[in-house]
């Protein structure tokens, strides 16, 4: 992509008092004359790039020239630094780590050792525990659907196992605890929904393209000219009308499992020897699934109505291995 490659040559030069063109040709895979291209391209866009022939000749800016490269000050490009290595880690489809590496490059010499040093100290790691080679795939398909606003097809096998063929504009892709979700407005549904990538099959890109404007107050999404915190379905998963308050007790048995999810501020000791956690979480089906996950070491005290259920569900998994 010429656009790119100019950016980054430009970066280059910025940050190197010269360089030669045969380093730039094997760095960005094109050939020298592609180079010497590119370098008149930018001399026509007003920046004056001079070349000079011979053993200690290259490519360079001219000398008195500037451009701003103090748009972002040092402690803000490490903190994107670090965003980006950890966006990285999250599928292997990306261009984040291009990008880390051109935005490095704005970083001063004498400042150099410094960054790398911050980037060391800090890491978030996006990536599953296990590897799904069809997830990547997915996620290919889907990328090319939300950037090129395209309809899509795919089956969809929801929590209660009905699988139905779904029609769906591609808006957003959204990464959550580790998990995919594409939103989208469905036309089988007439209306927005959240679909998760693992409960999804048969993805198929249609020729159609949609109008993403025409949906932005579907979306409950503001047109905002100076923020990008536009107002999404996901921003109020954890808002107090949507969670329920959960007030857990945990065995001793279980007090290690308890403090990684928790953390261990959140164990209040109890007398009889138990350990109480009061949290808040959606209230669906993957709660109960959450619950049901610690075994016979957790015990659901409220809200009544949790409680009752994953009750009715432990004796309806009883009763199947008593028979």
């Amino acid at each position: 992509m010429k656009l790119e490659r100019l950016l980054s040559i430009l970066i280059v030069l910025l940050n190197r008092r010269q360089v030669m063109a045969k380093e730039l040709a094997d760095q960005f895979e094109v050939s020298i004359r592609t180079i010497y291209r590119d370098i008149e391209t930018l001399n026509m866009a007003g920046i004056p790039i001079m070349t000079q022939q011979g053993a200690n000749g290259g490519i360079r800016i001219m000398d008195g020239y500037k451009l701003e490269r103090n748009i972002l000050t040092y402690d803000e490009l490490a903190s994107i630094l670090t965003a980006l290595q950890s966006l990285s880690t999250a599928h292997t489809l990306n261009q984040q780590p291009m990008l880390a590496e051109k935005l490095q490059m704005l970083v001063p010499e004498a400042q150099g050792e410094s960054l790398a040093l911050h980037l060391q100290r800090f890491r978030i790691d996006l990536s599953t525990w296990g590897k799904y080679p069809f997830l990547e795939h997915h996620l290919t398909l889907l990328k090319h659907a939300v950037e090129e606003d395209r309809i899509i097809q795919f089956q969809y096998v929801d929590a209660n196992g009905t699988n139905t063929e779904r029609v769906v504009h591609a808006y957003t892709l959204l990464l959550k605890s580790q998990q995919w979700y594409l939103y989208g407005y469905c036309t089988t549904r007439s209306d927005f929904r959240l679909f998760k990538l693992f409960r999804m099959k048969d993805i198929q890109l249609l020729e159609q393209q949609f109008d993403r404007s025409e949906f932005i107050d579907e979306a409950n999404t503001e047109p905002a000219t100076n923020s990008l915190s536009l107002s999404q379905p996901w921003n109020n998963w954890t808002a107090p009308e949507n969670t329920t308050e959960i007030v857990l007790s945990f065995e001793e048995s279980a007090k290690s499992m308890a403090e990684e999810r928790f953390g261990v501020e959140a164990l209040v000791p109890q007398p009889n020897g138990t350990y109480q956690v009061t949290a808040s979480f959606p209230a669906d089906r993957w709660l109960d699934c959450f619950i049901l996950g610690y075994g016979p070491h957790v015990e659901v005290l409220s809200p009544p109505h949790l409680r009752d259920r994953i009750g009715a569900l432990i004796e309806k998994m009883a009763a199947k291995y008593r028979s």
